[in-house]
């Protein structure tokens, strides 16, 4: 009996050791490790800072595709490639934008990185705690989509406001009434 309750104990020590080593753990807190680390107080942050931050240290590790894709909706197929192409090519400097936009609140904040992931096929979930002594503290959800043999982030959902979710509640009536092309448009007109 005591060696099946050590065998058991031992099995769920390897359990929670590899929770805390996931993959998606250790994505999160690389990509943490190399924004954060650059990133100083708001006030020595310049906009352009954090923009060459965003751009040299996250900017490969979004998922513009899926993101544009999401935004779309489920009748892409009712649209040009061209168009859905160009869709995509202007996402990318818009989310970028949103990342920049987000990072520009960073105060030396301290990041917890929850070692306890979700994962279901190609998704995987990362739980993030951003922490500041007098105020109050930020729940952040790292949504994952795996492509191949790296993940790339789909979603950031801040205090329960996800980014992708908005972004399909901003531009679905526009593209289901003006079609694409008119919400490709106006994101060039946010982006310049």
């Amino acid at each position: 009996m005591k060696k099946i309750i050590f065998i058991f104990t031992l099995l769920l020590s390897f359990n929670i050791f590899a929770k805390e080593n996931s993959p998606e753990y250790v994505f999160i807190e690389s990509i943490s490790e190399n924004v954060f680390s650059q990133l100083g107080s708001k006030e020595e942050n310049t906009q352009e800072e954090i923009e060459r931050i965003v751009n040299n240290n996250l900017a490969d590790y979004i998922d513009y595709k899926y993101i544009s894709l999401k935004v779309i909706g489920k009748n892409f197929k009712n649209h040009e490639k061209e168009d859905i192409i160009e869709f995509m090519q202007v996402m990318k400097p818009y989310v970028l934008d949103l990342f920049v936009n987000a990072f520009s609140f960073y105060d030396n904040h301290t990041i917890l990185i929850n070692p306890q992931t979700r994962s279901s096929g190609s998704m995987s979930t990362v739980y993030v705690m951003v922490k500041k002594s007098g105020e109050p503290d930020i729940d952040l959800i790292f949504k994952l989509r795996k492509d191949k043999e790296s993940f790339k982030v789909y979603d950031i959902v801040a205090e329960g406001i996800s980014m992708l979710s908005s972004k399909q509640s901003e531009f679905a009536p526009v593209i289901r009434k003006d079609g694409l092309k008119e919400a490709t448009r106006i994101i060039k007109g946010k982006i310049q």
